[in-house]
């Protein structure tokens, strides 16, 4: 089990390419990963538009 930082994840849904994105990308439905609840609220707060957080 593995806890991805928000900073991560808020790169990973607005497309930046790293070796963290990456990892997410190749990790998910795989690897258990969480997350909390101040993660989440972070991850929502870091989206570009609005339509992407209301997805």
């Amino acid at each position: 089990m593995i806890v991805v930082d928000s900073s991560i994840w808020i790169d990973y849904f607005n497309g930046t390419i790293s070796n963290e994105t990456d990892w997410i990308e190749e990790s998910l439905g795989i690897e258990p990963i969480i997350m909390g609840d101040i993660i989440l609220a972070e991850i929502l707060q870091g989206f570009q538009n609005e339509k992407d957080f209301k997805t």
